[in-house]
Formats: structure tokens, C-alpha cells, sequence
């Protein structure tokens, strides 16, 4: 080990609290003003003091000064932290090693010290042992305080009682009592929306009137949408994928919100320009944590190079999985398609076994699917239209839809199970695999990989937070 240099203590102060809900910063303050007392005491030179509010040191967010602090400690500027309390610089033993990175390459001795009365200069074996131990107890609070909160809504949802939070429009802000001018606004959301079906016309009409949402604002289809398809306002709490009866009264009766979640889930109300998918392996994406199906996750406005397979659990999207669960979509993707290139070159009675007995066959075979899916459409149409004048009572419609959109399902699958020889049979032809398969759309590609893969599970990672990618987790279960 080399010899450090040994000089003046140069310090830089770190604060940081999780959160701030009223963002004055109090919490940051009173720990800059206890860690400022400690170096005038000890006649310290103070270089900077980097303060990271609302920001959690245990989640995935971004702690902008902390690595300021990093980048300062790195070029020798400063050489000494002094924070109030160790969880307030690491919650987690991996994010330490950085720290110690730096302390290894610099010439300099490098110290830190707690206003709880550690001082522990990095420099020595035992220095580093002791952080290290602090830093792993800090862990264990951190994993207990989230069972103990994981524990407490689970009691609570076994109860029926609301887990706090924002004030639900439609009830007062102890999350029970009903606001019973608000209760009367969501009822006429619900009987504008069934003669309607339409989100936007709701949005009109609340926007018109100059009725604020819960947080003041106008409203959004988003909003709206939330509204009518929560459980809450039909008296039940939802948690963990379930539905557990609420001690607060409802707002809407049972069937009318099975009634709305029907139509709101329905496939046909989709708006993307080419109701198609976007990604690769959507719906083929199972959690191997809970089973659970994934779904995408995107950040910024380039989603091809953001997307994620994550197993989420939002009721605001009706996500039901364990939400611990996620990968990049890049490495998912170039690991399947690899994988289905391998199996189709080794495999040549199955590559033969996707194609047809000729592009004639192939055309009319397509378009009497296309007319099934499309024959069934209208009848669901028909239905909510029958509906809608009063012909059939709301329980025969919920029945009738139920029916029609098995109907409508099955003939889905048979149309995409036809639609996936497009690429084989171009596959057959002799070219190169991965030129051909580059020719084809989302879709297309799709299409062949659903007659051949039955689900992809992806493993929970054993390195939480690295980007690099573990293919040891992802599982192809292919179909017979």
C-alpha cells in the first residue's frame, strides 16, 4: 500500500433527507447547521457543502450532489466528509465501494466523520472495516423500515381502511367521510361517459364548469380514466392485486364499475396511430419473481432506446405484479432474436413447418381472418349500442361483451397464428437470417415468435442496480 499524504483536513459537508413534502428544506438545514458547528469547533476549513433534498439514498434516484461530492474528492479538492449520521451518505454497501475506489487511487488521506461519533479514516484497514459494518447496518434498518411500512398496508388493506396519501376526490381528506358535492360530480362523470364512451367529452364538461380535481388543477383524460376505473369509489380497496371490501361507503354501485372497467378495457377504444405494439416482446415478457405478465416502461421522448420490461404494480394501469422485477429492453431482445436464429438454422423441420402450401392459400386464408376479427368487432359495437338506447338491460350487456370478447379474442389468436408464416416463408427462401429478419416489421416478427416462444421469464437480478447485462436470467419456454 502506498503511503498517503498526510495534510490539513480540507472538508466538505453532505446533507441529504428523503423527503421533503413541503420543500423548505428544514431537514437539510438543521443537519448543515449541526455539521458546520462541528468544523468551526474543531477549526476545520470549510471548501463546500453539498446538499441533496428529497432525494432517497436507498432508491434509484439520482443524487446529484453526492457525486459532485465524489468528482471533488476525486481531483483533492477536499479530503474530509463530515455528515450527521452515516444512512445520510450510503444506505447501500454496493454504493460504497465508489467511495473507496477513490480513497485507494489518491494520494491523499481520506477521512469521515459522523456527528454520531464515528471518525474513520479510510485510509486504514480498520477504517475501512468500521464503514463498511455502518454502512450494512444502515441496509438493515432500511430493509426493516420497508417491511415494517410493507406489513402495515397489508394490515390495513386486510382491514379496508385507507393507507393515507393524497385525498381521493370524491372524499374528505381523512379518506372516508364522502364530500358529497364531489360524490355528485363523479356520478354525472359516470352517466356522461356511459351515453358518451368517451373520456374526452368528461374532460369537457368538468373543464366547462371549472371544477377543480383533488391537487386544484383542471382535469386530463388520465384523471378522468383514474377516476372511473378505480375500485375505491365502488367501495373496495385495492393492494397487491387484490380487492378487499372498504369501511367507506361507495360512491358508484358494483356493476356499474364492472361496467366501466369493461369498456375502458376494451381493446378497440385504442387511440396510437397504428394500434399496433411498439415493442418486441410485449406480452411474451413473464415475471419470474411472480409470474406475473411485464409490461413496457419508457423514459424520455426516444422510446426505442429506453423501453423496459418490467413487472409493475400501479392500480392506475391495473398492474398487478410484484414490482421488483425489470430489464432493458436491448438486452432482452438481442438475446431472444439470437436465440430464435439459433433454433430455426438447427432445426429445419420446424423452420419447413412454418411455411404454407402456397402464397394463394396463404392470402385467403388471411383475409377470412381479418373478416373474423372485424365480423366480431361489429357485434361488440352493436351490443353497446343496444345498450346504450335502453334495448337490453345493463346485465344482459355485461354478459353479451363477456361472450363476445372470448369470440373476438380467439379470432385475434387465429389471425396472428396465420400472419406469423409472412416471415418464415421468407426465412425458407435462402437468404440470411438476420437480413431477413431485419426486413420485417414489428409485427411480422411478432407474429413468429408468439407461434414459437409460449412466454420468456425474466429473474429478479442478483446485482440490483447494475446495467450490465445478466442473460443467466432470462428463461425461453418454447412451445411444442
Amino acid at each position: 500500500m502506498t503511503l498517503k499524504q498526510a495534510s490539513s483536513p480540507r472538508v466538505a459537508i453532505y446533507c441529504r433527507v428523503s423527503s421533503d413534502r413541503v420543500g423548505e428544506e428544514l431537514g437539510v438545514t438543521r443537519q448543515e447547521q449541526l455539521c458546520k458547528a462541528r468544523v468551526k469547533k474543531n477549526k476545520w476549513l470549510l471548501v463546500d457543502t453539498y446538499k441533496d433534498n428529497n432525494v432517497s439514498a436507498s432508491k434509484k434516484k439520482s443524487r446529484p450532489e453526492y457525486f459532485r461530492l465524489l468528482a471533488d474528492l476525486k481531483s483533492g479538492r477536499i479530503n474530509t466528509i463530515v455528515v450527521y449520521a452515516m444512512d445520510r451518505l450510503y444506505r447501500k454497501p454496493r454504493e460504497l465501494e465508489d467511495l473507496l475506489e477513490i480513497v485507494d487511487s489518491s494520494p491523499n488521506q481520506i477521512k469521515v466523520e459522523t456527528l454520531t461519533g464515528s471518525s474513520l479514516d479510510l485510509n486504514s484497514a480498520d477504517g475501512i472495516a468500521n464503514i463498511r459494518i455502518l454502512v450494512t447496518l444502515a441496509k438493515r434498518e432500511t430493509d426493516m423500515m420497508t417491511k415494517r411500512i410493507q406489513d402495515k398496508h397489508q394490515e390495513l388493506a386486510l382491514a379496508g381502511k385507507p393507507h393515507g396519501g393524497e385525498r381521493a376526490f370524491g372524499y374528505e381528506s381523512d379518506q372516508i367521510t364522502i364530500n358529497k358535492e364531489e360524490a355528485k360530480i363523479i356520478k354525472e362523470m359516470v352517466k356522461i361517459f356511459l351515453a358518451t364512451q368517451s373520456t374526452g367529452a368528461v374532460v369537457r364538461h368538468l373543464n366547462a364548469k371549472k371544477i377543480k380535481t383533488s391537487r386544484g388543477g383542471t382535469w386530463g383524460r388520465r384523471g378522468v380514466t383514474k377516476i372511473l376505473s378505480n375500485p375505491r369509489y365502488a367501495g373496495y380497496r385495492f393492494h397487491k392485486g387484490e380487492l378487499h371490501k372498504a369501511v367507506w361507503k361507495p360512491i358508484i354501485d358494483d356493476e356499474t364499475h364492472k361496467l366501466l372497467v369493461s369498456i375502458l378495457s376494451d381493446p378497440s377504444r385504442r387511440t396510437t396511430p397504428d394500434n399496433k405494439r411498439r415493442y418486441l416482446l410485449t406480452g411474451l415478457c413473464v415475471c419470474g419473481g411472480c409470474g406475473s405478465k411485464m409490461s413496457n416502461m419508457t423514459r424520455g421522448k426516444k422510446l426505442e432506446s429506453s423501453n423496459t420490461y418490467a413487472c409493475r404494480s400501479d392500480q392506475a394501469i391495473k398492474a398487478t405484479g410484484c414490482g421488483h422485477v425489470r430489464m432493458l429492453g436491448r438486452y432482452v431482445d438481442a438475446f431472444v432474436i439470437e436465440a430464435v436464429m439459433t433454433r430455426l438454422k438447427a432445426d429445419k423441420k420446424l423452420l419447413k413447418s412454418l411455411s404454407t402450401s402456397g402464397d394463394t392459400d396463404f392470402r385467403r386464408s388471411h383475409v377470412e381472418a381479418l373478416k373474423e376479427v372485424e365480423n366480431w368487432k361489429v357485434k361488440i359495437n352493436e351490443a353497446q349500442d343496444m345498450w346504450t338506447q335502453n334495448i337490453v338491460s345493463k346485465d344482459s350487456f355485461i354478459t353479451m361483451k363477456k361472450n363476445l370478447d372470448i369470440k373476438l379474442n380467439q379470432a385475434t389468436k387465429e389471425l396472428m397464428e396465420i400472419e406469423a408464416i409472412a416471415p418464415a416463408q421468407v426465412l425458407l427462401k435462402g437468404e440470411d437470417f438476420h437480413s431477413a429478419w431485419d426486413k420485417r416489421n414489428v409485427e411480422e416478427k411478432r407474429a413468429l415468435l408468439r407461434v414459437l416462444i409460449s412466454e420468456i421469464r425474466i429473474g429478479p437480478a442478483s446485482n440490483p442496480g447494475s446495467n450490465k447485462p445478466d442473460f443467466s436470467r432470462i428463461e425461453i419456454i418454447w412451445r411444442q
